[in-house]
């Protein structure tokens, strides 16, 4: 009897090992950042692209967004690919990133659920003149798209107040 529940317990330990904790996938407060600015580089590429046969085409501007913040959208990028070498390993995290880099582009194959090209057009011009940081692109994501769905969630824990 002694022999079967030892081995039982090292096969349960064994089965634990393989398993990631909860909060391993979860995404921190960095990653979270990176989500948002690559949601809003990926609505307004798409945007862009849709609206490009129009009366607001601002291709242009979106072209010229991305060499002014290439070292921003590529850091970003990096940090999510971090994220993912984290929960997934180093030879997942490439098509996971990928896979979350094109949910996010799909969400706006339809167009903007709240916005037009003239206005979607407004906001890049906004971000090109004032969005020189990661801190300001943030800011504009959080305006325009919010948080994409994050694989995992968010690590971020919020506490109830008693007010």
């Amino acid at each position: 009897m002694k022999r079967k529940t030892g081995r039982a317990a090292i096969v349960i330990a064994a089965m634990g090992f393989g398993l990631q904790p909860a909060h391993a996938a979860c995404w921190n407060d960095g990653s979270v950042k990176a989500a948002k600015v690559m949601h809003l580089n990926n609505m307004l590429m798409v945007s862009a692209l849709r609206c490009r046969s129009g009366a607001h085409n601002f291709l242009p501007e979106y072209n010229g967004f991305i060499k002014s913040h290439g070292r921003i959208l590529a850091g970003v990028h990096g940090t999510a690919k971090r994220h993912f070498i984290r929960t997934v390993g180093s030879k997942r995290a490439s098509l996971a990133l990928d896979r979350f880099n094109i949910s996010l582009a799909n969400r706006y194959g339809s167009g903007h659920p709240t916005m037009g090209c003239k206005q979607i057009k407004q906001v890049m011009l906004s971000i090109r003149e004032g969005a020189a940081t990661q801190a300001a692109l943030v800011n504009f994501a959080d305006q325009h798209v919010g948080e994409p769905r994050l694989p995992g969630g968010s690590c971020q824990v919020q506490i109830a107040s008693g007010k």
